[in-house]
């Protein structure tokens, strides 16, 4: 009897140290965790439920490092995002009143574009702000997908003429009302079209089409412009992310239109994705669900905007 109550004792003690040895440790790294020393990790052998508990840990303690760093690349984009026009304003105005620069038009004229800038993006970031904590309101209206599809498509065509870049519509045989915000979807789509164009070289292409499944539809926006690098796919949607940071400085973009995209999409209850190949193109998919019945189509299946006057 006491050979085996000093057994169970020591089996005891063992399966004890077995338990809290997984927990003391994550203790430990819980509280590094709550004074700022983010990215600590478990060691656990086991695949018991103590295992299962640290792998979810270090999972957690991955994505609370992941998310500082993005709050901290946000704060230091936006603030260089800011300083920039507002720099070249105060630079401008301070040049007037030195007298080193006359008030004229043009440098009036420059210096309100400045501040149009500024403002954009103060409100692309108040939209995100928004979208992201669920408390943007949406107004819905039910309208026609290829109604919805063909206005912004209308919008872009003349722009890519100019560029020489066709502009083909290729519609479903079918058409849906979809309840959504127009004026939000239409943002999104417009998005999309103007990142397609900035990126298409002269003699290109921009292809919008339209899928209708049976409880959801699919609009694909594809261009043959750049593509994206792969290693940048996981990223494009995050805030101030640029194919191509020169490039989009130059020309005023943000790095908050896809960003925002996202969340807007997500709001009606859809998906955004993208699909890529550098040097060959990207394919831009929304994927959105509907609650109606099918109706025949209003337009040509394919349609080549840049050969008819919009």
């Amino acid at each position: 009897g006491l050979v085996a109550a000093t057994f169970g004792l020591l089996l005891a003690f063992w399966l004890i140290r077995q338990v809290t040895n997984p927990l003391r440790k994550m203790a430990s790294a819980t509280e590094k965790i709550s004074h700022g020393q983010l990215g600590q990790k478990v060691e656990i052998q086991s695949q018991d439920a103590i295992g299962q508990l640290g792998d979810a840990f270090n999972t957690m303690s991955d994505r609370l490092a992941h998310s500082e760093e993005l709050r901290r690349n946000m704060i230091a984009d936006i603030a260089h995002e800011l300083r920039t026009p507002l720099t070249l304003i105060q630079g401008n105005l301070q040049a007037i009143l030195d007298g080193i620069y006359e008030p004229t038009h043009e440098k009036v004229s420059s210096i309100h574009e400045k501040s149009i800038l500024l403002s954009r993006l103060i409100h692309d970031l108040q939209l995100l702000s928004l979208a992201e904590a669920g408390e943007l309101p949406l107004h819905y209206e039910r309208i026609e997908l290829h109604n919805l599809v063909q206005n912004a498509v209308d919008i872009i065509s003349p722009k890519a003429a100019e560029k020489e870049i066709a502009v083909r519509l290729s519609l479903a045989d079918s058409d849906v009302n979809i309840n959504v915000d127009v004026e939000r979807l239409q943002q999104v789509l417009l998005n999309l079209l103007s990142n397609a164009y900035r990126y298409t070289p002269t003699g290109g292409e921009i292809v919008v089409s339209t899928e209708v499944g049976d409880a959801e539809v699919n609009i694909h926006v594809s261009d043959t412009g750049d593509g994206i690098r792969e290693r940048d796919l996981p990223y494009i949607f995050e805030r101030f992310w640029r194919h191509d940071s020169s490039r989009a400085r130059a020309s005023g973009g943000s790095g908050l239109g896809l960003a925002i995209a996202k969340q807007l999409i997500e709001a009606h209850g859809g998906e955004i994705r993208v699909e890529s190949e550098e040097g060959v193109g990207s394919t831009f998919t929304l994927t959105l669900p509907f609650e109606t019945e099918r109706m025949e189509a209003r337009t040509p299946y394919v349609t080549a905007l840049n050969d008819r006057s919009v």
